[in-house]
């Protein structure tokens, strides 16, 4: 069962199919539908095993433009359970793309495995600085203030994060 600020997803309602909502903390926020991309990663690894996973995504980085491969390979050692290894990926795709969202919540991820969840969260809050339409990360802030027992934070994020969606068009 889920608690009352345990997000959920539910049907869309809006006449976009790239709209889903989440329920968190009883405030339905709308939101785009998740990328793919993790999970894909997520079915390779049970296909083909953690460790051919992490071997595959090392092999493609090369060939991935600039960031986008690093990520790959972080995303594929989150995965891995391999935390400290990915931060490093995720630190080196934020160098390399310090505008790009994506690698800022891929920073964020691996701080959260690590534990450390200050640098989570101002790695989520520049996320949503480069992002600021987009209530995703507004969740994944919420999402980590509550597990941290700040609820006051948690609820300012999720009301921003209504408030963003409010203001984006439907895609």
């Amino acid at each position: 069962p889920r608690g009352p600020h345990e997000p959920r997803r539910e049907t869309p309602t809006s006449p976009s199919p790239q709209m889903v909502s989440v329920v968190a903390g009883g405030n339905r926020i709308p939101t785009q539908k998740v990328d793919p991309q993790p999970i894909l990663v997520r079915t390779a690894k049970e296909i083909v095993g953690e460790s051919h996973l992490r071997d595959a995504a090392r092999r493609l980085r090369p060939f991935q433009p600039g960031h986008q491969g690093v990520l790959a390979l972080g995303e594929a050692l989150l995965l891995n359970g391999e935390a400290a290894a990915a931060l490093k990926e995720m630190q080196m795709a934020v160098a390399l793309a310090p505008t790009s969202a994506q690698a800022q919540a891929g920073l964020a991820a691996a701080y959260e495995q690590l534990g450390q969840n200050e640098p989570a969260a101002e790695s989520y809050l520049r996320e949503i600085q480069l992002a600021p339409k987009d209530p995703v990360p507004y969740q994944r802030l919420a999402h980590l203030y509550e597990r941290m027992k700040r609820l006051d934070l948690a609820i300012v994020a999720l009301r921003d994060g209504v408030s963003a969606a409010a203001d984006s068009p439907p895609a």
